[in-house]
């Protein structure tokens, strides 16, 4: 049996015997276990991204995509006033390749280039190697294991980019049974001998009854306790619940949906959290922050947008790039779930900030450049390269294809800046 085998293996015995002595775990606690920990974790002990990994990312699609969001990047700092110091910030930054082809872009602006301060957060070990490997030739660029630690250091203006990255936090489900919520669980089936879902039997919210609720959100890597859930939401017409970190208020509530008998509802503390947390980092310091994820658009508070309230069932599980069930194989499957931008847009109201998006992939970069870039890329390559450039500006940009598939989304402050290619 392999390495990966083997911690696979080790995950799920060391998952199940969680489950045995304290019940089932919350999904949150799941992902965190499964992607997550420091020995058994996906992210720890597999090569995820590029031919032999998973599943292969933009930047690993085509140097383009870096370099035009490098471009982004020094439209925004000539915004900003062309400052002597900018912050930027990568969040999950795979084997540093879009890093690389954004700065590669960057050096030709030699003033840009100076005012950089990089940092990246990465919680693994073994991909902060490649990183390093990747990005040797920009000693300047710092590591981070968490986001706290990075954000400790922004002085000044600001820039953050996430390119699949929400998608992977932990999510929460909760499960509509005889007009209640009840908390989706994971548990251990002893007869099939494998993961299986579980409702929590107490129902978490009565929507009818409007219950209080408390207003702090679960901190990563707990597992389940005795209580409920602390981002279980209020009924249809309730006042938006302040949801905070460690009982400080941080972002805004979420009112729960429309939904029927059996429908599955997905909520995020885990995201919430780490986007209030960038927010209020270009609020204070001025800048932006651009994410680029799978997902839909539906604001909570206004039901204006298209899309659904997080009624439905995205997590996926993706082993050895097969589709599997989310529960299958912990610490050798991938999991990741639809991000609700419109749950950052109603964050981002709560926080007076402006934002442009979410915006398809393939506009997003087609109103970057990305045409013009590939035209110039191909006068300079050979004829038997050219049909490779078009193929991967394809993948990138055609709505059947990732073009279609990920949405960019930018929240920027103050409210003069222009977000280019968002138009």
């Amino acid at each position: 049996m392999d390495s990966a085998a083997d911690n696979g293996a080790g995950a799920s015995a060391y998952i199940r015997q969680q489950i045995q002595q304290r019940g089932p775990l919350t999904l949150q606690a799941f992902f965190d276990l499964a992607l997550y920990h420091p020995r058994y974790g996906y992210y720890v002990t597999h090569p995820v991204l590029g031919h032999h990994g998973d599943f292969t990312t933009a930047p690993e699609t085509s140097q383009m995509f870096g370099e035009i969001l490098g471009v982004w990047i020094q439209d925004v700092w000539r915004q900003l006033g062309r400052p002597p110091c900018l912050h930027l910030l990568e969040l999950g930054p795979g084997k540093g390749t879009m890093m690389k082809d954004m700065l590669r872009v960057g050096e030709k602006n030699k003033s840009f280039f100076k005012a950089l301060q990089v940092h990246l957060v990465e919680i693994s070990a073994s991909f902060q190697k490649i990183q390093q490997q990747t990005l040797s030739s920009f000693p300047f660029v710092r590591w981070h294991s968490t986001l706290e630690t990075a954000l400790s250091c922004v002085n000044g203006p600001f820039v953050g980019v996430a390119n699949e990255f929400f998608d992977a936090l932990a999510i929460e489900q909760y499960q509509k049974k005889e007009g209640q919520w009840h908390q989706r669980l994971v548990g251990w089936h002893a007869l099939q001998q494998g993961f299986s879902w579980v409702l929590k039997p107490t129902p978490c919210l009565n929507v009818s009854s409007g219950a209080s609720l408390p207003d702090a959100l679960p901190l990563a890597n707990t597992l389940p306790s005795d209580t409920i859930s602390p981002a279980i939401l209020p009924p249809p017409g309730h006042p938006i619940l302040p949801l905070g970190h460690q009982g400080q208020g941080v972002g805004g509530g979420l009112v729960a949906p429309e939904a029927k008998e059996g429908d599955i509802w997905e909520i995020s503390p885990q995201r919430d959290d780490v986007f209030c947390k960038l927010i209020s980092c270009a609020q204070q310091h001025t800048g932006a922050l651009w994410i680029n994820d799978y997902g839909y658009c539906y604001q909570q508070t206004k039901r204006s947008l298209a899309g659904n309230a997080g009624v439905g069932d995205s997590l996926q599980g993706l082993f050895k790039k097969r589709p599997v069930h989310p529960l299958y194989a912990p610490g050798q499957t991938d999991l990741t779930s639809h991000v609700n931008f419109g749950r950052f847009e109603d964050i981002a109201q709560l926080y007076a900030m402006p934002s442009k998006g979410p915006l398809p992939q393939g506009v997003f970069l087609k109103n970057m450049g990305i045409d013009v870039r590939l035209e110039v890329l191909k006068k300079q390559k050979p004829f038997s390269v050219q049909g490779i450039l078009s193929a991967q500006h394809a993948r990138l940009t055609h709505p059947s294809q990732m073009g279609g598939v990920f949405q960019s989304y930018a929240v920027y402050f103050p409210s003069s800046l222009l977000m280019p290619g968002f138009f």
